[in-house]
């Protein structure tokens, strides 16, 4: 066969299979089990946007209330005076990140994580609120971050804010790992805000969390806060705490 037809044939086969690829991944986004889920900033006047996967193997797919209960109180809290503003703002295990991209909102500089798998979902929320974090000149960014990424971690710089919503529930890596990554990447005036969903019939999640401050209080001295309950039936569905440094590592 002439070497031009076999030339030929493989840029044939390289196109089929790009075409391929883009298919796939825009029937992905356009599939139904994908929809729609808004978080109005009152405060703001401002309505964010989510791609939610209800059919999604991980949790990160869905848009929970401890999200959506702590965007809430970053706004309040910014009401009278904005203290995020410039700030700079890591969210972990942010799933669809509403937490992270209301921060960027608020004109905080902020940087989503998670998962190689909730990549995608990350910065579709980017792009589907990018307009409204510029107005404000917020910044946002997505990256991947395994809590146990030793080499990662020590490259990164040390932030301002630090948000958590319901991410502790796996002891193998909620509790010393990522008690770990917090004194990490925490400096002396990083404020620590986490939001967590009590689980009444998951008593195993609850063992974790209560474990997970026990253990993080040598590091941070925890404040409780009052969720407002927008999203819950009652506040004290969620704990809201805010950690401040004791002492850095």
């Amino acid at each position: 066969m002439p070497r031009t037809v076999i030339l030929i044939c493989f840029l044939q086969m390289i196109c089929v299979r790009l075409t391929a690829e883009t298919s796939v991944e825009e029937d992905y986004w356009s599939r139904e089990d994908l929809f729609d889920k808004q978080y109005p900033m009152i405060t703001s006047n401002i309505t964010l946007h989510f791609r939610q996967n209800v059919t999604g193997n991980h949790s990160g797919c869905y848009l929970w209330d401890s999200s959506r209960e702590l965007a809430d109180y970053l706004e309040r809290s910014c009401l009278k005076n904005n203290w995020i503003r410039g700030k700079n703002v890591l969210e972990l295990g942010a799933g669809l990140g509403c937490a992270g991209v209301a921060t960027a909102c608020l004109g905080g500089n902020v940087t989503l994580t998670d998962l190689p798998e909730m990549l995608p979902y990350m910065q579709d929320s980017i792009n589907r609120n990018i307009d409204n974090i510029e107005k404000t000149a917020g910044k946002i960014r997505a990256e991947i971050l395994y809590w146990t990424d030793k080499k990662k971690i020590r490259s990164m710089s040390r932030y301002d804010v630090i948000l958590l919503s319901d991410v502790i529930y796996d002891e193998d890596y909620a509790v010393h790992p990522l008690i770990s990554l917090l004194v990490r990447l925490s400096h002396e005036n990083t404020t620590l805000l986490i939001c967590q969903e009590r689980w009444l019939k998951e008593t195993r999640r609850d063992a974790v969390w209560q474990k997970f401050v026990h253990h993080a209080s040598k590091c941070f001295k925890f404040s409780e806060l009052r969720a407002k309950g927008r999203f819950v039936k009652d506040p004290g569905d969620v704990w809201l705490l805010e950690g401040k440094v004791l002492k850095i590592v």
